[in-house]
């Protein structure tokens, strides 16, 4: 029976009496051991099954009762769990039937009433889970003492666990990150887009790998080198595991070495390869674009005497010198390079005409020729320049290079210190230009003059006043048009020097005729901080209603703040200011209702073209309700003159009412003039503050949702507070406080459309809630600027927040509010 027991068992087993021999040694036993029963029945040979050499086995030791001496034989031994008097072991065994195996084993006594009648032992081969279970240790001590960073997350893509490697990483501690989203780790370098495209990857192939820059705990950016992949069963995903390693200093290495190769090392500039290459590409964009690009090839004159004479050191720091001088002259866009020795290759890109080149070359040998004070010497070089224009003067590289060569040595032919184009036409149009830009220093002032054309006043039928017009008197070419002459001024730098003179005549002329002046001002001129004096000297004493100064739209598109304060200051001397060539430029009606003008000039092409009369009358409209006069030049037909009349035009100028006059002329207009002459020209209203709200609502904002609707028309009506405020005066306090509340129901508003588009479950939430953060950030910004500056400009602030709230209210709320309406939710939050 106790034979058939034992058999029966699936687990191998075996039976010794209390001499130690075996009386029982199953079929399980036979196939673990490869030892039949035959031929350990009987015997005390049991231990043969599992050892090389007598020892006793665990069913010996639980006989014998010594167990206390079980440490000798086993490394693992403890008692069973559910019978005291048993024990059990395990351990691996190298030669077990020709196998390596791993058994645990268990034994215990067998009795006879209080008799011990012999012991059992029971063995179980894990060799498979023992395996396992070192591989998952092997496993464990690989991922925690890896060098790289590494992290798994879940099928939700929340970390689950990450090794020490990735702790040292990041800066972030296991337990910070565990239960995050690797978005932990992200920084703000890398668009949407890019990480849409990795997950796309990723779902399709099972595996990504790039180049990601995060960002540590710290705040610190750094580039990592990443592998992901997908752990599937079947179709599901169960895991996502990355593997991160930090390759930040091994990518500056790589493009410092990459810098190396491709710029010159003395001067840092791009070498001839590399400006070959921008070359090449910016061939294909100008045959793409049809434009135009210019190389330009230039050599410093005589630089071997300063190596020879003063030592290559000193021509190295004068190389230097040169370089940052070439740099300085030219655009962010355009490429410089030094080709060897003292020669320097130029790309120039996005001109409009010859005439760029030329300024741009007249800038680098005046940049280049001033003295230059090194190593206690002063160390004056001049240079010589070849310019090759795309298409005309070649299609390939090569050729565009070796053109600009050739023209570089015919400047020095040509005694050096200048530049020549390839081709003698515009040679000699450079050539010309140099000679007007000569000429025209020495006119300034002798060789000027003004002509005056009259203005009418349509409203009070008198003559409103006149223009001032300069004149260029060339002993041999005669009258020249400021058309020919004033750009040359400008990129001259001659300008302010010009607008000065006219200024000045305009006014004494003023005085003797009593007809009141308007008068040009360039751009360049309102950045001169003593423009305001200038004026008052000008007018010497004569009331400042008297002259209106007219400016261009490019005068305050730069530096809007700092032209309105000038305006504003010329504004208390009590000059008019107005806006010339209306509609020619940017038309901004924000700058407009900004800036104190009292006349807006409409430019001649509008009044020329009849199909222009609907734009005619639109600028007409526009003003009248600004409160601002208008005057149309150009006019130069009776038919115009009643079409701008009828039209509600205060004033005109054109041939019609009288073409540019010379002084005596003017003189001989003023004494015998065909209309009464105004002694004070005529403007609607002086500069005052609308009490009218900028802001308010209207039925295109609404969503459809009355909850959001209701909250918009009050969002709105703090801003419209918030307008007010700025425009009262009383420094900033109260716009601090309407900021304050407009920051505060912002936030509720947004947590409110926010708890919406989560309970209903709105596909676009990221995006919107994008939007909230995006204007969130910039209130903040604008909270802390209006706290730090007391001068910002509140009104463009005013007009940036209105502008956010309608873009966002017509891209974003109203499909809000169309999905939830869909979803039935607007008329139940209604009730």
């Amino acid at each position: 029976m106790t034979s058939s027991i034992l058999n029966a068992l699936s687990l191998p087993a075996f039976m010794v009496d209390t001499r130690h021999v075996v009386v029982a040694w199953n079929g399980p036993c036979e196939l673990l051991t490869g030892i039949a029963a035959g031929d350990v029945l009987g015997t005390q040979d049991h231990w043969k099954g599992f050892y090389d050499e007598p020892r006793p086995c665990l069913a010996d030791l639980v006989l014998d009762n010594l167990l206390a001496d079980a440490s000798r034989f086993y490394s693992q031994h403890e008692k069973t769990e559910f019978a005291s008097d048993g024990y059990k072991a395990e351990g691996w065994f190298d030669d077990l039937k020709g196998k390596r195996r791993y058994l645990s084993f268990e034994a215990k006594p067998l009795f006879d009433g209080d008799r011990i009648i012999g012991a059992i032992e029971v063995l179980q081969d894990i060799t498979r889970h023992k395996e396992a279970e070192e591989q998952l240790k092997l496993s464990a001590s690989v991922f925690e003492n890896a060098s790289e960073g590494i992290v798994i997350t879940s099928q939700d893509n929340h970390i689950i666990s990450a090794n020490r490697a990735l702790e040292g990483l990041t800066g972030f501690r296991t337990d910070e990150m565990l239960g995050r989203n690797p978005r932990l780790f992200a920084s703000r370098r890398h668009p949407r887009s890019f990480f849409r495209k990795m997950w796309q990857t990723l779902h399709e192939i099972g595996h990504w790998q790039g180049d990601i820059w995060n960002r540590k705990k710290t705040g610190e950016e750094y580039l990592v080198h990443a592998n992901i992949s997908v752990v599937r069963t079947g179709e599901s995903v169960n895991n996502y595991i990355g593997l991160m390693n930090d390759i930040t200093e091994a990518s500056r290495t790589m493009a410092r070495i990459e810098h190396m190769a491709h710029h010159d090392f003395l001067t840092g500039l791009p070498n001839r390869s590399l400006v070959e290459d921008r070359i090449r590409q910016a061939l294909g964009r100008a045959e793409r674009n049809r434009s135009r690009l210019a190389v330009m090839f230039i050599d410093l004159d005589k630089f071997k005497v300063v190596n020879d004479t003063l030592g290559h050191e000193v021509g190295d720091l004068l190389l230097q010198e040169v370089a940052r001088r070439i740099q300085e002259c030219l655009r962010a866009t355009d490429t410089v390079s030094r080709q060897g020795g003292d020669e320097f290759v130029l790309l120039l890109e996005d001109f409009n005409d010859e005439a760029d080149i030329t300024h741009a070359a007249q800038k680098l040998l005046a940049a280049i020729g001033k003295p230059c004070r090194i190593d206690n010497h002063t160390v004056t070089t001049t240079s010589s320049i070849g310019i090759a224009i795309y298409p005309t003067d070649g299609e390939f590289v090569a050729d565009l290079l070796k053109h600009a060569d050739v023209a570089m040595y015919h400047a020095k032919n040509q005694g050096r210190n200048n530049f020549q184009f390839f081709t003698e036409r515009i040679n000699a149009q450079a050539l010309e230009k140099m000679m007007v830009e000569n000429a025209l220093r020495q006119a300034i002032p002798a060789d000027l003059l003004l002509h005056y054309q009259p203005q009418l006043c349509l409203v009070s039928r008198s003559v409103h006043g006149a223009e001032a017009l300069v004149r260029w008197a060339h002993p041999e070419l005669g009258i020249i048009s400021p058309a020919r002459f004033i750009p040359i001024a400008e990129e001259a730098g001659l300008i302010c020097k010009l607008g000065e003179w006219v200024l000045q005549e305009a006014c004494r002329v003023m005085r003797s005729t009593g007809i009141n002046m308007s008068v040009n001002l360039s751009p360049l001129q309102l950045t001169q901080s003593d423009i305001v004096a200038k004026v008052v000297e000008a007018l010497d004493g004569m009331a400042g209603y008297r002259l209106t100064l007219e400016i261009t739209e490019s005068a305050f598109i730069n530096d809007f703040a700092a032209t309105k304060a000038t305006l504003m200051a010329l504004k208390k001397i009590g000059v008019n200011l107005a806006l010339d060539d209306f509609g020619t430029g940017y038309s901004s009606l924000s700058y407009l209702y900004q800036l104190p003008f009292d006349y807006l000039k409409i430019d001649q092409s509008f009044i020329r073209e009849e199909n222009n009369a609907p734009i005619v009358l639109a600028i007409i409209e526009m003003a009248n309700k600004l409160d601002i006069m208008t005057v149309a030049e150009g006019v130069e037909t009776p038919e115009q003159m009643a079409f701008l009349e009828a039209s509600g035009c205060d004033v005109i100028q054109g041939y019609h009412f009288s073409r540019p006059l010379p002084l005596a002329a003017l003189s001989d207009f003023a004494e015998n003039p065909p209309y009464e002459v105004a002694s004070k020209p005529r403007i609607k209203k002086q500069l005052a503050e609308t009490s009218n709200p900028l802001l308010a609502w209207s039925f295109t904002y609404e969503t459809g949702h009355a909850w959001i609707d209701a909250q918009h028309q009050e969002l709105i009506r703090i801003l419209s507070r918030f307008d007010a405020s700025t425009r009262s005066g009383d420094k900033k306090s109260e716009s601090r406080k309407v900021m304050k509340a407009l920051i505060e129901y912002v936030r509720s508003h947004f947590s409110f459309e926010e708890k919406l588009m989560l309970e209903h479950a709105y596909p676009d939430i990221g995006e919107h809630q994008a939007q909230h953060l995006q204007l969130a950030d910039a209130l903040a910004s604008y909270d802390l600027q209006l706290k730090a500056n007391p001068k910002i400009n509140l009104q463009q602030l005013v007009m940036s927040l209105h502008a956010w709230l309608m873009q966002h209210i017509h891209s974003s709320d109203k499909k809000l509010g169309k999905f939830l309406k869909k979803r039935g939710v607007a008329a139940l939050q209604a009730q």
